[in-house]
């Protein structure tokens, strides 16, 4: 099971930019597909069935009183990109296996080139630091 936050300032529809250190871009008509929120969770999931077939993730809805499930809490911190820079990810998360007993807790800082002078390249690098949370996330999965 796969719970993710992000704070509001970050969760809204207009992609944001850093210009400066004290100075924020907020983009009116260049948007999100959907919710950041909704976004992050799709792609870590996503991310995460592709790295181990024998892992299915769903969200707090799919909870069973029958299963056991592994689950993964993810607290986004940051999400920041500056102007022709990098596209930066902080978050902190949790893996709980009640089944094994385990509790690991860890954050991580992740950055990737913004590539491209586009939005979509925006998207692309947060994509791709999406794509190393999951590797992290994967690897504190149990074994099958």
């Amino acid at each position: 099971m796969l719970a993710i936050s992000l704070p509001p300032v970050i969760d809204r529809r207009q992609m944001v930019i850093a210009t400066t250190a004290d100075q924020l871009l907020v983009l009116e008509h260049e948007r999100w597909a959907a919710p950041l929120s909704e976004l992050v969770a799709q792609t870590l999931a996503r991310d995460i069935e592709q790295r181990r077939a024998d892992v299915l993730v769903a969200d707090r809805g799919f909870d069973q009183a029958s299963l056991m499930p592994v689950k993964i809490r993810v607290d986004v911190v940051r999400m920041s990109v500056h102007e022709g820079g990098q596209a930066t990810l902080e978050a902190h998360w949790r893996v709980v296996d009640a089944r094994r007993n385990t509790d690991e807790v860890g954050g991580e800082t992740l950055s990737s080139p913004v590539a491209g002078g586009d939005y979509a390249a925006v998207a692309r690098a947060f994509s791709n630091d999406l794509s190393s949370l999951a590797d992290r996330l994967t690897a504190k999965l149990p074994a099958p």
